[in-house]
């Protein structure tokens, strides 16, 4: 029937609708120390959103205002594209990287600049041949980053929804 969708398809579809939506982030609060990161996975397909403190990814939340605080924020932009430094995948998997689209929260926003509270924004798409090895992701973003980060996971997949913390020392998101 036209009118069925399975229910997988539509709860990735509306995770990822939401993650795009750049009111997502507003709706989440925003805590210092604290980050949150949605996993969508559908068969193969891995979708990640991360939104972080700015103050916990280059230590302020204000526009930079010095060469050096320019020099942060470039820094943190390259090293959330570098996805292989802050995701490992089972190798069995078969995981190939898709894109990565990273917002620091000055960029083309002139608005953004006088916020009290500021927030980093990424995104990562992986396609994997092997969907069933894919038992887990290991996030090394809170270990990347300055300070005791925690990040709130949220994985969306075929078996519905499910929350972990992660930490520089608890790094595994089951998957399986």
């Amino acid at each position: 029937m036209a009118s069925e969708i399975r229910p997988r398809a539509l709860a990735c579809a509306l995770l990822a609708l939401s993650l795009a939506s750049p009111m997502a982030a507003a709706h989440k609060a925003h805590t210092h120390g604290v980050g949150d990161l949605d996993v969508a996975v559908d068969g193969g397909r891995i979708s990640l959103a991360l939104t972080v403190p700015a103050a916990d990814v280059v230590g302020f939340e204000h526009a930079p205002r010095t060469d050096a605080q320019r020099e942060a924020v470039a820094s943190a932009e390259k090293l959330l594209r570098a996805q292989a430094e802050l995701f490992a995948l089972p190798v069995a998997a078969r995981c190939r990287f898709l894109s990565a689209d990273v917002t620091a929260p000055w960029s083309g926003d002139a608005g953004a600049a006088d916020a009290e509270h500021s927030d980093f924004a990424a995104r990562w798409e992986f396609d994997c041949a092997e969907p069933a090895q894919l038992a887990f992701i290991e996030v090394r973003i809170a270990a990347k980053l300055s300070g005791d980060l925690k990040l709130r996971a949220t994985v969306l997949d075929e078996r519905g929804q499910r929350r972990a913390e992660l930490t520089r020392s608890r790094t595994r998101l089951a998957l399986r």
